[in-house]
């Protein structure tokens, strides 16, 4: 039960970037004001998580690395002056299973969510990320509440009665718990949410607020748990290589548009309802990777680096990430150079 928490931080499961995109000065005063959250809640994260091998990442240790292209749609550009709204750029893309274990059966139920982390490789050699995973909640909605459900999910082997009275007693993480489980036909038929906010602004100065979807060409398709448990352990790689043998794999992102009611602070619940959707285009995927172990190991994805023409609303959540990114690169760069030196 310990390792429960592990799948519950995608948040912090992509290292800090080096490249410097705009909107660097409010998150290093972010940073400096939420370090000390931030560091507790690392703390948290690797109390409860017994980490089979050292060097990989805390949470989405398993992953697999696939580049291809991005295509915007024709109306991109009219919802931000981001510069891979008016062209199209290369991206490379990591695709994963949550816990910190490397090795995780596709089919463990603890493997869910999985994870989607999306760079963008633009102009000038500069980059953006999107992170996201393939459920549309959180199990908190501040540091500080996300610091107490660790603190609870720590003790889960020890007192679950505590911790199965917390999940029913907190309206976030009990949604979020009520989405976990099942296990995708297919990475190419899984739809992941970045769970953020942002503000789109055009060449006009016109705000658009919403959150990013990225959704399957092919559509979402779950197996059922009889034939989840016949698939073999790594399935879901190794059916995505011969996928890609055949054909790209591709993906929607689309943007969800904010109605007035919606509260665009909370990252733990999806908004009700119908609500505009909007193309941003198209992610084809047509190659694996060279050197899977190095790309998984050695690729920083960073979100809170945002290109111009998309700004944060600044929820709290996402003030946390830069800070919480910096503090858990710290410490695998620490594992690394102990293994490398043994």
């Amino acid at each position: 039960m310990k390792k429960l928490c592990l799948f519950l931080i995608a948040f912090i499961q992509m290292l800090h970037s080096q490249h410097v995109l705009a909107g660097e000065n409010i998150m290093k005063n972010s940073s400096q004001i939420n370090e000390p959250i931030a560091s507790q809640l690392i703390d948290k994260l690797y109390e409860g998580n017994q980490k089979e091998v050292t060097g990989y990442r805390v949470n989405h240790a398993k992953g697999i690395v696939l580049t291809g292209l991005f295509t915007p749609s024709k109306q991109a550009s009219s919802i931000s002056t981001a510069p891979h709204f008016s062209q199209s750029v290369p991206v490379i893309v990591r695709l994963s299973n949550s816990t910190g274990i490397p090795n995780i059966e596709d089919h463990n139920p603890k493997a869910s969510p999985r994870g989607i982390a999306i760079r963008f490789t633009l102009p000038n050699n500069q980059h953006t990320d999107i992170v996201g995973h393939s459920v549309e909640g959180f199990p908190a909605d501040t540091p500080e509440e996300f610091l107490n459900f660790l603190s609870v999910a720590n003790q889960a082997e020890s007192d679950p009665d505590k911790f199965s009275n917390y999940i029913n007693a907190h309206e976030a993480s009990k949604h979020f718990f009520s989405l976990l489980g099942q296990t995708p036909k297919s990475f190419a038929t899984t739809a992941f949410y970045p769970l953020h906010t942002f503000k789109f602004i055009n060449q006009h100065k016109q705000v658009t607020l919403g959150r990013y979807q990225v959704q399957p060409i092919l559509g979402i398709q779950y197996l059922s748990d009889k034939d989840a448990s016949l698939k073999d352990k790594n399935f879901l790689q190794t059916d995505l290589v011969e996928e890609l043998k055949k054909t790209a794999i591709q993906y929607h992102l689309v943007l969800q548009v904010s109605k007035p009611e919606d509260d665009v602070m909370r990252i733990s619940q999806p908004w009700l309802g119908p609500h505009e959707i909007i193309d941003l285009g198209t992610i084809t995927l047509n190659k694996v990777g060279d050197d899977q172990l190095k790309l998984n190991q050695d690729l920083a994805f960073d979100p809170t680096k945002l290109s111009t023409g998309i700004e944060s609303v600044q929820d709290s959540m996402f003030a946390i990430r830069s800070p919480s990114y910096r503090l858990s690169t710290i410490r695998r760069s620490q594992e690394l150079n102990l293994r490398h030196h043994k």
